[in-house]
């Protein structure tokens, strides 16, 4: 299995518990690690053959912009699943989610999910 990956996109949401995260929003730093067979697109040089990464890209802002979850657990969870279906040559993610501007009364430099996920066959 050949690993494919994006690391640190950067996305604004209004996810979290507290009404001023669903209301005003923050930044959320994702990275995918996508796992699939390249065979093919190594043969042919086509693009068609291959997951684009511009399209996966495109596909997680567009999630993560258009949707509201109270818990990143959901977050990552949906998106991961999302990704999945949405580009069916891959057969699996993990999807870590940073969110380093957490309100949490103390001293940090980021706090985080991780999930990995695999087709269902």
């Amino acid at each position: 299995m050949d690993r494919l990956f994006i690391e640190n996109l950067k996305v604004y949401g209004n996810h979290g518990v507290l009404p001023e995260e669903t209301k005003l929003g923050q930044m959320f730093i994702i990275s995918v690690d996508m796992f699939t067979d390249i065979s093919q697109a190594c043969r042919t040089d086509e693009l068609t053959a291959a997951v684009d990464y511009g399209e996966v890209a495109q596909f997680i802002i567009e999630f993560v912009e258009s949707r509201t979850f109270l818990l990143l657990e959901t977050l990552a969870d949906r998106l991961a699943n999302g990704i999945l279906v949405a580009f069916p040559r891959l057969e699996q993610v993990t999807l870590k989610i940073d969110k380093p501007q957490a309100p949490i009364r103390l001293h940090f430099d980021n706090v985080g999910i991780e999930v990995t996920r695999q087709r269902q066959a």
